[in-house]
């Protein structure tokens, strides 16, 4: 019976997960499907396809040059700052590497706002540039601003990669280079380098997959992106329809041929040293004062001057501004209910699915696990281009069209892969032992779960959620088009501001959202960055 029982419970999970793989293939088989049939509905005609050729071509180009020169920048910004601080004779390592992963809670469009901020009238810049004998220059607009904002605020991804890699390095083999005379240039080159470079391409790849669908930023700052061209052809318009999903198409492309790229070359690495040897940390000597300018700028750039800006902003303008206390309070209790909502539900989705996946490594389980990690690499703007259009032109689901709950199966699709990651490794935190112990100890599953599993459980699955809540309340472009016109959320709020010249409102809701991302990303990322 219990044999029974247990088979029956495995077929279930199996046929739940295989429901759930087939939900997170939907944008991309639908991208796909109704680019066919938008094809077809134009009639392939040549001018149609001139005009989608016309106006993809630049903005891909403009794309993938920003995306992968960020990509670069970060990769060697990020490992610089991981190197200094774990391997070097650096001073103030912790302070520095708090603030360095800082960062990390600014949005990009955040970042694009408070790079404004700092060239407006009474602020820090042009008070300085006063005092310089300078006279004012423009607001920032096009590549070289936009690719400031996005290496300030991604290098964090790599930075946090490549210092977890840093201090589980084999050192042995650092020393046994160092005894064969090879100097400390060699040394990094020839044995640090090839360890750490799967962290550094790991982290560069999530980089140029935020910047390939990053929207908010880039609209901001007057870049013209493949992001901006989805956004403008979301129309009735045939034409516009195969624009969208051309466009769509290019960029999901380009994603997925990078992660490709990155799991075919940058290998695995060699294995971490199980020795808890203390490292021969590099003396800087008279490069100290560079390796000190260095660390000073980063936080300068990328902590003090935004969040400078964004004060003085708010300074300014709160005297005259008609900001009520009770828009700004629903402003946050939105976010705060969205994230939660979607942290929780998404963590009950994929927990059952995490039950299947980590028993097997069959080719059902990759077909399973590989949507659904997928979905974070898949940009937000295409998962919303594609469940827009699949309630508006499948009959029977009209009825969701700007609803939350399109809104939430948005957010789900996109940051399901933080859930699964987070629900496999608090399962496997439960070791089978003391499963089949409990087991002796009551029959009811229920009562073993709460008193045994949970538990152990609960630190992986909180983290999980907590990681679901920090990326959706900072997520721009799929809250842009899939809420409802009466639900908006501090970011889409912030932008609408930015947008609307409403600097002063803009600036408090930018001060809002950063405490509550920053107060995440001190708990889940900061806490355990040692």
């Amino acid at each position: 019976m219990n044999t029974t029982a247990a088979s029956n419970r495995k077929t279930l999970l199996a046929t739940y997960g295989f429901i759930m793989g087939c939900v997170f293939l939907l944008p991309g088989v639908y991208s796909f499907f109704w680019t066919a049939v938008s094809w077809n509905t134009i009639g392939a005609t040549q001018e149609a396809i001139g005009q989608a050729y016309t106006r993809i071509k630049e903005p891909f180009g403009l794309t993938l040059l920003l995306s992968v020169t960020v990509a670069a920048a970060t990769a060697i910004l990020g490992t610089t700052l991981a190197w200094l601080v774990t391997s070097t004779t650096l001073r103030y390592k912790k302070l520095f590497t708090v603030l360095f992963i800082m960062p990390l809670a600014l949005p990009s469009f955040i970042g694009a706002t408070a790079l404004i901020a700092i060239f407006e009238q009474d602020s820090l810049l042009p008070w300085l540039l006063e005092k310089a004998g300078v006279e004012q220059i423009r607001r920032p607009r096009g590549f070289w601003p936009t690719w400031l904002v996005m290496t300030l605020f991604t290098y964090p991804y790599v930075f946090l990669t490549t210092k977890a890699k840093f201090v589980s390095l084999r050192y042995n083999v650092e020393e046994s280079a160092r005894l064969l005379g090879l100097s400390q240039r060699s040394i990094f080159y020839r044995v640090t380098l090839p360890q750490i470079k799967p962290a550094i391409a790991g982290g560069a790849l999530i980089v140029f997959l935020y910047c390939l669908s990053d929207y908010g930023a880039v609209d901001l700052l007057g870049y013209d992106s493949l992001s901006t061209v989805i956004f403008s052809a979301t129309s009735s318009s045939d034409v516009d329809i195969f624009v969208g999903f051309s466009a769509a198409l290019t960029l999901g492309t380009t994603a997925l041929a990078a992660v490709f790229l990155q799991f075919r070359y940058s290998g695995n690495g060699q294995q971490s040293d199980v020795s808890r040897r203390q490292r021969r940390l590099v003396p800087l000597g008279y490069w100290r004062y560079a390796a000190a300018l260095l660390v000073g700028a980063v936080p300068l750039f990328a902590l003090f001057f935004p969040l400078t800006g964004l004060v003085m902003r708010l300074r300014n303008g709160l005297g005259a501004a008609n900001i009520e206390a009770k828009e700004v309070l629903d402003l946050a209790s939105a976010s705060a209910t969205a994230s939660t909502i979607t942290a929780v539900v998404t963590m009950l989705l994929l927990i059952p699915v995490a039950m299947t996946t980590i028993r097997s490594t069959s080719l059902f389980t990759k077909f399973i696990r590989t949507p659904i990690l997928a979905g974070y690499a898949t940009p937000g703007v295409i998962i919303a281009l594609t469940l827009v259009t699949w309630v508006l032109k499948v009959p029977g689901f009209t009825f969701i069209y700007q609803s939350f709950y399109l809104l939430l199966l948005g957010y789900i699709i996109h940051f399901g892969s933080l859930g699964l990651g987070s629900a496999e490794t608090a399962l496997q935190a439960v070791p089978h032992s003391l499963k089949d112990s409990s087991r002796l100890l009551s029959d009811s599953i229920l009562k073993r779960w709460k008193e045994v599993q949970w538990p152990l459980m609960k630190p992986g699955l909180l983290a999980g959620a907590g990681l679901i809540m920090l990326a959706t309340i900072k997520e721009l472009p799929a809250t842009l088009l899939l809420a409802p016109i009466e639900f908006e959320t501090l970011a889409t709020a912030i932008f609408s501001a930015e947008g609307e010249s409403f600097a002063t409102k803009s600036g408090l809701l930018s001060l809002i959202l950063l405490s509550v991302s920053g107060l995440l990303t001190w708990l889940l990322v900061i806490r355990n960055s040692d």
